[in-house]
């Protein structure tokens, strides 16, 4: 088998830029073909020759060209044709990347038909995609093409970039870690990534940098992180927004939260305070509730967003104690407890390291803390759950890597997170920092939380019908 690659290209780093879409019509037929921001068109590329045609099928290499959001290629699997002199496959952009084959030429791809239209993803449809292939008969008709050895080397150094070899596995880490935190700097979550990354790079022996890609409620960074190579160099620090409400939240992401991460393990699993104004009438989670149901949509709670977890628990409680009050969101936690010590907002739910200086200032009362039984850190305040049975709230902040990371570089990972969590001296500079107490666990720990959280968080924004566009 020879396979070489023909028609235009552009630079090296072309292949990275965010692709536009341009519609054109030839004929009967449409299609879309994928123009580069340095406006060099890509045109069909790949083309195998058979010599002799295969016994049985087997996976061959192949090429998704990403446009929605993402950057680079990504790698799929096809089988080669099992009949016939070759087959030609034509990059096209879809909704999530795709290659589709086609006869070389236009009037050929004219008379191929709905193959040239019923374009699918890839990796969702590989035995479809399969049993579509045409021929291509003798060499293409297009000039301009590169030499064959140059193409085949080409291949193989993309499969070397994108395949990770069991020798490559234990020797990772080779380099520095990126820890991509989608959130803006100085946040919770900022904070307990960079308590983290330094002794966990003295673990691995490699640097890991923090990079922070807030925007979007997390979507932002953690779609850069769905479009990583899967080799353990870059990791997500996620939040419960990322992988657990967002998928509920929005519509359309650009990442599949179940299908494109794998768990390396939780950070830490914390719970949200109870607090009101200083000036509110009731001291117990029974005196709120009393209070919230003897005025009806007048009391209110604030929160750090629309589908934040301080808003969805404050639906949640509102859910079950049978109450009605006003939801007043805010952009972060800061500015949403600020205006509760002032008055302008009854009460809050939210982290309760952002509220100690304020209670400590008289601006708050604590009232009571969501987990499910009272936190060693703060032990004279009750759970909600003593007054209304079965009530919880956690927050997890947790490390996954790209989906198709080895197993031998998560369990690398897993290690090295489990001692570093372990150490007496980060657990007190994380306390005396209000951050929540750091608990490690298995990557298959993780994985049931995230999807036992996901299911809980389902049932509550479906009810309250809560949306992010």
């Amino acid at each position: 088998m020879v396979m070489r690659v023909e028609g235009r290209h552009g630079r090296a780093h072309a292949h990275r830029q965010c692709l536009r879409r341009r519609a054109g019509r030839q004929g009967q037929g449409r299609e879309q073909q994928a123009t580069c921001l340095a406006g060099l068109a890509f045109r069909p590329i790949l083309t195998w020759h058979w010599k002799h045609p295969p016994a049985a099928p087997f996976k061959a290499l192949s090429l998704r060209w990403p446009t929605d959001r993402s950057f680079g290629p990504s790698l799929g699997c096809f089988r080669p044709p099992l009949q016939g002199a070759g087959a030609a496959f034509r990059c096209t952009p879809e909704r999530r990347g795709g290659i589709v084959p086609a006869i070389n030429g236009s009037k050929s791809r004219d008379k191929a038909g709905s193959h040239g239209q019923r374009r699918r993803n890839c990796h969702d449809h590989a035995e479809d995609m399969a049993s579509r292939i045409v021929p291509a008969s003798g060499r293409s008709p297009m000039s301009g093409g590169i030499s064959r050895r140059l193409a085949m080397a080409g291949a193989a150094g993309m499969a070397a970039a994108w395949r990770i070899s069991p020798v490559q596995a234990q020797s990772y880490p080779a380099r520095s870690i990126r820890m991509i935190v989608p959130f803006v700097p100085g946040g919770g979550a900022d904070a307990t990534a960079r308590f983290v990354a330094a002794p966990l790079g003295v673990e691995l022996g490699q640097s890991v940098v923090i990079e922070n890609r807030g925007g979007a409620g997390g979507a932002i960074g953690t779609a850069a992180v769905a479009q990583a190579p899967a080799d353990g160099y870059t990791l997500l620090y996620g939040t419960p927004g990322p992988l657990i409400t967002n998928p509920i939240l929005m519509p359309s992401l650009p990442y599949d939260a179940a299908a494109d991460f794998a768990p390396v393990s939780l950070l830490t699993q914390g719970a949200y305070l109870m607090a009101v104004n200083k000036d509110v009438p009731a001291r117990t989670v029974a005196e709120v509730v009393a209070l919230a149901r003897s005025r009806p949509g007048q009391l209110s709670y604030a929160s750090s967003g629309i589908g934040a977890g301080s808003h969805l628990a404050g639906e949640l409680l509102c859910m079950e104690a049978g109450l009605r009050m006003t939801h007043v969101p805010y952009r972060g936690t800061g500015l949403a407890v600020q205006d509760v010590a002032s008055g302008r907002v009854t009460m809050s739910i939210d982290t309760y390291g952002a509220m100690i200086p304020l209670i400590q200032a008289g601006n708050l009362r604590p009232i009571a803390v969501t987990s499910a039984t009272r936190m060693p850190d703060l032990p004279e305040i009750p759970t909600i759950a003593e007054t209304l049975p079965g009530f919880e709230v956690t927050v997890v902040n947790y490390i996954c890597v790209r989906s198709g990371t080895p197993r031998p570089i998560i369990d690398r990972l897993n290690t090295a997170l489990v001692k570093v969590l372990a150490d007496a001296g980060l657990k007190e500079a994380m306390r005396l920092a209000g951050s929540s107490p750091p608990v490690s666990s298995t990557p298959e720990e993780l994985g049931e939380i995230l999807r036992s959280e996901s299911a809980k968080w389902r049932r509550v924004i479906d009810k309250a019908g809560i949306r992010l566009e």
